[in-house]
């Protein structure tokens, strides 16, 4: 072999080397930077997944069990339910009226002070963890302490008749449960009322009791007395 063709084969084996480390190199390294990226992005989704956990976690929650909507006292119950809360705030008309400290998740209060006519009442809910603080709805309550009224036009209490059957006609609260004798009756949107009862022979004593929406009651005797 001439030495010109010596040392053209040397040559080339030199590169074939030469390429085959250069391979072997890119090839490990290559693998290095795609575990280092594969670790790299699952530590992100892995903390992304922390902070969406802890997010959760101090999301706070007010649930009012039962507030009336019409009551005849100044003081109302309530009870409600919270999540991450430790501190209920309760403002009457848009005044701060008491703190609770909340120690477990259930509540029972005693809301005072309400005034006659509409009142208005909202939570706010305060988090030692949390900055924010949450705030429900506006409740509306309102208070009347005054009578519903019942007037009857017709018949006269004391009076006579010769019929089996008489008809009660008269006027209440529009809002009002009427009930003649335990019996409901129908009142119109104008507390207008009209009910047949029926007599026994004798003297027969009729109750007419109306119930306002804010618990208010009146009653009303009348004295029938049915003679053949």
């Amino acid at each position: 072999m001439s030495r010109y063709l010596k040392y053209k084969t040397k040559r080339t084996l030199y590169a074939l080397i030469f390429i085959i480390f250069l391979v072997a190199i890119a090839f490990t390294f290559g693998i290095q930077l795609v575990i280092k990226g594969s670790v790299f992005i699952a530590n992100i989704f892995n903390r992304s997944q922390k902070n969406e956990v802890q997010t959760t976690q101090i999301l706070s929650d007010i649930q009012i069990n039962e507030i009336p909507e019409s009551t005849n006292s100044s003081e109302i119950k309530i009870s409600g339910i919270t999540s991450n809360i430790n501190t209920l705030i309760i403002f009457l008309n848009g005044q701060e009226e008491k703190r609770i400290d909340i120690t477990s998740n259930n509540f029972k209060t005693t809301l005072e002070n309400l005034q006659d006519g509409e009142n208005k009442v909202y939570f706010i809910g305060e988090y030692s963890k949390n900055s924010k603080r949450t705030k429900t709805d506006v409740y509306q309550v309102f208070v009347s302490t005054s009578k519903p009224k019942i007037e009857i036009s017709s018949p006269q209490d004391n009076s006579l008749t010769q019929r089996s059957e008489i008809q009660i006609i008269g006027k209440t609260s529009p809002n009002g449960d009427l009930r003649i004798n335990n019996q409901p009756a129908v009142v119109g949107v104008n507390g207008d009322f009209n009910h047949y009862v029926k007599l026994n022979e004798g003297k027969n004593e009729i109750l007419l009791t109306v119930e306002d929406n804010a618990g208010n009651k009146e009653e009303k005797k009348l004295t029938i007395t049915y003679e053949k």
